[in-house]
């Protein structure tokens, strides 16, 4: 290998798919491509196909449109027109050097080129549709991508979440992929299990795969539609092959998460591998004593819905709908005190007394904010319904 190739394989850096951030990647516009708002006389023209220097366009169908190079057999989210000539040589040279590298034919290479001060570097993987798997040309330390369990120690345990990223891959890049009848039969009997277990154990993981029942059975008959399709030697859609890439990258990273096929597999949502790790600060301790208890069962049920840094939006929801229905009944009981309040106030003589005047009056404040502290509560709790809100906040 010459120094030229050592330098461009030097600014490879090992990515996955669900690093892309296909859907948190910030819009970025381009002031200086304009406008042109103008229709041609009669113009009916159907879609024009995109391609640019040997990559063609294609859109995925969420939209977003990503780029393809059949001679290199090679993703990128990037947009390749907007690259400069020296750019786009510099990418198609780092290709081929990594393509020598690899030497997998078969293999589909994604990069996603990162510009650096000192010129881009390559963000890069390689999935393997045979194997279902995405691999790299280079060891590396993953403990980044493995970093959602405790420890990741065996093969078959790190192969489950590097499916679930291949999968990603299928969602995210789903032209190419022939997705078979037993990847359809696979798929629903996994999800027909998941569902059955979730039925009959209301804590079991599997019940937090997705948010209810009735979306997990949905689901199914999709899978089942796709399957009956598949058979008949009909072709699948890139709709059907992007839809059944996420559900399965969805269910093995869920497996990836709850150890499957270890002796220590997390069947039940409130277990734990890692053990509680609970601490009890003095502020905590005593805000404990002046509330009755509260912080402590409000903790409590915290710490069941966030096991080992797992937050399952099925157990958020349970607990924000149970907060926000104590809540209202708190604040419901705070708009009585403060009526009876008013009332004693209002009665003469008795009202007038200094004591009954003051007890009435710090009664009424504690009233006010506990309906003021309801309600900050209730609008924090609706956000708390979201997963990415949730894991932020716990």
């Amino acid at each position: 290998m010459d120094q030229a190739d050592q330098y461009l394989l030097g600014r490879s850096i090992p990515s996955w798919p669900s690093e892309l951030q296909r859907y948190s990647k910030a819009v970025v516009h381009d002031p200086s491509l304009g406008a042109d708002y103008s229709i041609q006389c009669k113009q009916v023209d159907a879609l024009r196909e995109t391609y640019h220097d040997g990559w063609e366009g294609i859109v995925h169908p969420s939209g977003v449109m990503y780029y393809f190079s059949s001679k290199m057999k090679t993703y990128t989210g990037t947009d390749i027109k907007r690259y400069s000539h020296d750019r786009l040589h510099n990418l198609n040279n780092w290709i081929d050097v990594a393509r020598r590298r690899l030497q997998e034919d078969t293999w589909f290479l994604v990069v996603e080129p990162l510009a650096k001060h000192d010129g881009d570097y390559y963000e890069y993987y390689c999935a393997n549709t045979e194997q279902h798997i995405v691999a790299w040309f280079d060891a590396f330390d993953a403990s980044l991508l493995f970093q959602e369990c405790a420890s990741a120690r065996e093969w078959n345990h790190k192969r489950l979440e590097l499916e679930a990223q291949f999968w990603k891959h299928v969602d995210f890049f789903p032209r190419h992929y022939n997705m078979t009848p037993s990847d359809a039969k696979d798929l629903r009997v996994h999800l027909e299990w998941f569902l059955a277990e979730g039925l009959t154990l209301e804590q079991s993981t599997a019940a937090s795969l997705f948010r209810n029942n009735d979306q997990a059975e949905k689901i199914i008959s999709c899978i089942i539609r796709f399957e009956s399709h598949l058979s008949s030697n009909k072709f699948m859609t890139e709709q059907g092959v992007a839809f059944c890439g996420r559900i399965w990258s969805i269910l093995r990273h869920h497996q990836f998460l709850n150890y499957y096929g270890l002796p220590e597999a997390r069947l039940m949502r409130t277990h734990s591998v890692e053990g509680l790790k609970r601490k009890r600060t003095l502020p905590l301790l005593l805000a404990t004593a002046a509330m009755f208890g509260v912080p402590a069962l409000v903790l409590e049920h915290i710490e069941n819905i966030h096991v080992d840094g797992i937050v399952n939006s099925l157990d958020i929801r349970q607990f924000v709908d149970r907060f926000n229905d104590e809540n209202l009944k708190h604040s419901t009981l705070a708009g009585v005190i403060m009526a009876v309040d008013a009332g004693i106030l209002a009665i003469p003589d008795f009202g007038s007394q200094v004591i009954t005047r003051t007890l009435c009056s710090l009664s009424l404040i504690f009233s006010v904010h506990c309906i003021l502290a309801g309600v900050t509560a209730r609008h924090f709790g609706e956000m708390m319904k979201s997963l990415e809100f949730a894991v932020c906040v716990i």
